[in-house]
């Protein structure tokens, strides 16, 4: 069982609960935490690797350990021109997670709605690979 791929569904479903509720900053980091954490748990099991043997090559990078597993994560698709678009669609969500919580910025409903339609586009995208 893993726990990675556990709490990307919680965190989907907890963007859903959070935008309910009006809570439309934190929406935006769970929508992206939850293709972030699905992410991993699907790169580590196709390459045979626990989550530890990961952070440890992770960490020895250049760069933010995010850019390391998109960038890893989106070179499993052997096709350049859909590696390509994914990793767009995904950079583009990270950098709505980056404005919505360090950016002086509002974060409205239409904001966090769009957040949380990339992502749940991205989790059917990511479970295909």
């Amino acid at each position: 069982m893993s726990y990675l791929k556990n709490k990307s569904e919680f965190n989907i479903d907890g963007a859903e609960l959070l935008i309910d509720n009006y809570l439309f900053a934190p929406s935006i980091h769970c929508s992206y935490y939850s293709v972030f954490q699905l992410m991993k748990y699907i790169y580590c099991t196709k390459n045979n690797i626990t989550y530890e043997e990961y952070s440890l090559v992770a960490k020895n990078q250049k760069g933010s350990s995010h850019n390391h597993l998109i960038r890893n994560f989106c070179d499993l698709n052997s096709n350049i021109r859909e590696r390509r678009f994914l990793k767009r669609k995904i950079d583009d969500l990270k950098a709505s997670r980056i404005k919505s919580d360090y950016d002086n910025f509002q974060v409205d409903l239409e904001f966090s709605n769009k957040a949380l339609r990339k992502a749940k586009e991205l989790l059917i995208e990511i479970k295909n690979i």
